[in-house]
């Protein structure tokens, strides 16, 4: 019975570092560029030549993406995604409801360990 909550809590943590390391993805189309994206938004590119790269934009030209050491010319781009992170709130429900799911289990565990009450108890 001791090891439940030690499971449960093992459970957490491991869904939190999960969670706080994703991030999803949102296709661009490369036509779009000037008006899809912004300066601090965080991409990931792919060339025509295959390279790919990640970075925060630090400015958009007439004709290139910019960031701090990269320059991506916007007829270079194959692929454009913009890379948006799970925020600490979807984090916080999700291991909020882990844990009110864990609790209920240890719960109704310890109440299965305990002994039934009533007619036929002698």
């Amino acid at each position: 019975m001791a090891l439940v909550p030690v499971r449960c809590l093992s459970g957490v943590l491991v869904v939190t570092l999960l969670l706080a390391a994703c991030a999803s993805y949102s296709p661009i189309n490369p036509a779009d560029i000037p008006s899809s994206l912004t300066a601090s938004d965080t991409v990931r590119v792919v060339t025509r030549d295959g390279r790919e790269s990640q970075f925060e934009i630090v400015a958009i030209t007439p004709d290139a993406i910019v960031g701090e050491v990269e320059r991506i010319q916007f007829a270079d781009v194959k692929e454009l995604d913009r890379v948006e992170k799970i925020s600490l709130v979807s984090v916080g429900l999700v291991v909020a409801t882990i844990v009110l799911l864990g609790g209920l289990v240890i719960l109704l565990v310890w109440l299965s360990d305990q002994p039934r009450l009533g007619r036929g108890a002698r």
